[in-house]
């Protein structure tokens, strides 16, 4: 990764990363937020972009299997020493879920079929009540500061653009925040998903995740310094590698014209 010795070149760090004062948020996989996504987009069926239901990722299929073994998921973790990772199957990478879910076929342990955990991610995201769509709309609104700290003010002004457009459809009240909110956790989810695809994914203690989205795997620095250091290294050359990425396409563009 950028700045680290021997690995590629060092890429400059952008203003907004080299002025933090605080330790830099975990940014989360897309697949992370899925959920939250397919529960707004509920909220605002109909809307133009969003008249469908998309189908169920294997993601969501995965983790809403590992949720009905509840007590063997944790004893499981805890034997892997996974455990302080988090509990959430969402938040442990493929590689963990495929590990765990081979381990109960092995133990001849019967899992919900993968029909019946689709129609249960479905249905969740369709029972939702209007208090618990505030609730979603709040998680957003805090992922939106931790996407300013990440990618910088300017870029997240650049997402929030699309609230004008929420604002000035026929909506109702909920479906205009929701639709806001979604605009938002899309963006963050884009981001999330070209820091992944630009860095690739290392070898971590719960499986292949890049160092930005990872948390928990400090062992190999000598102190939090030098793990915060890593990071913003590796977000830096993510950003850099991402500019660079547009402006090729913004030539490739003008030279079609």
């Amino acid at each position: 990764l950028g700045g680290r010795e021997g690995v590629g070149p060092v890429f400059p760090i952008p203003e907004h990363l080299a002025r933090l004062n605080k330790p830099l948020p975990r940014l989360k996989r897309s697949e992370e937020v899925s959920e939250l996504r397919r529960s707004l987009c509920e909220v605002v069926r109909g809307v133009e972009g969003y008249e469908k239901e998309e189908a169920v990722t294997e993601y969501e299929v995965q983790v809403a299997i590992i949720r009905q073994t509840s007590g063997k998921w944790l004893n499981w973790l805890d034997s892997q020493e996974l455990i302080d990772i988090g509990r959430d199957p969402g938040r442990h990478p493929q590689s963990v879920r495929d590990r765990y879910i081979a381990f109960m076929a092995e133990k001849e342990v019967t899992l919900i079929s993968r029909e019946n955990a689709a129609d249960a991610v479905v249905r969740y995201a369709q029972t939702r009540t209007s208090h618990e769509t505030r609730r979603n709309v709040e998680y957003v609104q805090k992922l939106a500061l931790d996407f300013a700290t990440l990618f910088g003010r300017d870029r997240l002004e650049r997402a929030m653009e699309a609230l004008a457009f929420a604002q000035s459809t026929d909506l109702t009240a909920e479906k205009r925040t929701a639709l806001g909110a979604l605009k938002v956790l899309e963006a963050y989810m884009t981001a999330s998903d070209d820091v992944a695809r630009l860095l690739g994914c290392e070898n971590t203690k719960s499986g292949p995740v890049n160092l930005v989205s990872a948390d928990w795997d400090r062992s190999r620095f000598q102190t939090h310094k030098d793990w915060e250091s890593a990071r913003i290294a590796a977000l830096s050359q993510a950003i850099a590698l991402e500019a660079r990425e547009r402006q090729q396409a913004s030539l490739a563009q003008a030279l079609a014209c």
